[in-house]
């Protein structure tokens, strides 16, 4: 199950009870994290904006009960520098690493060891984000 930030839970909950706009954003991206994050902003720890990371745009399909999941192929890399071991995802509002709000994240099934050449590839429909 993915992770709400605190950022979308209270957005949401202005929204829904309190009738404080939020706009969704234009853009979703995917980041990587060495260290998990937490519902927390600014927690775990991205993988750093050198060595050939960088976030990706994503796109995810219609929500169905109450999942959604990225509509295409996820591709990350290749590294030009050891990326060490990624243990889990988050999804932003914005496309530049260190920037923007963390809407949700999750750790990956397995975490995958990135060194120098590698890419972490995610297929279609294997981000699965759930609201429960």
């Amino acid at each position: 199950m993915s992770q709400a930030s605190d950022f979308l839970e209270n957005a949401l909950i202005n929204y829904l009870f309190r009738a404080i706009p939020y706009s969704a954003p234009t853009t979703v991206a995917i980041g990587l994290f060495n260290t998990s994050p937490s519902d927390v902003a600014g927690s775990g720890t991205e993988i750093h904006t050198s060595g050939g990371y960088a976030r990706l745009s994503a796109s995810f399909g219609p929500a169905l009960t109450g999942s959604t999941a990225n509509l295409a192929t996820l591709t990350f890399g290749p590294a030009t520098l050891p990326w060490g071991t990624i243990t889990a995802f988050a999804v932003f509002d914005n496309v530049t690493s260190g920037s923007g709000n963390m809407l949700v994240w999750n750790a990956l099934n397995a975490n995958i060891v990135i060194t120098t050449g590698d890419s972490a590839q995610f297929a279609s429909t294997s981000l699965q984000l759930t609201v429960a």
